[in-house]
């Protein structure tokens, strides 16, 4: 289970905030992407 190890070893309050900011940006990035691909046409 070094998976599970590196997990305890990782905060686990940060890699939830990381992964909700990771997710958030990403789901803005393409709803920007496709507006602006929207609008050029």
């Amino acid at each position: 289970m070094a998976l599970r190890k590196f997990f305890d070893h990782f905060n686990e309050g940060t890699f939830l905030v990381f992964l909700f900011e990771f997710l958030f940006l990403r789901t803005q990035f393409q709803r920007l992407f496709h507006y602006y691909s929207n609008a050029r046409k």
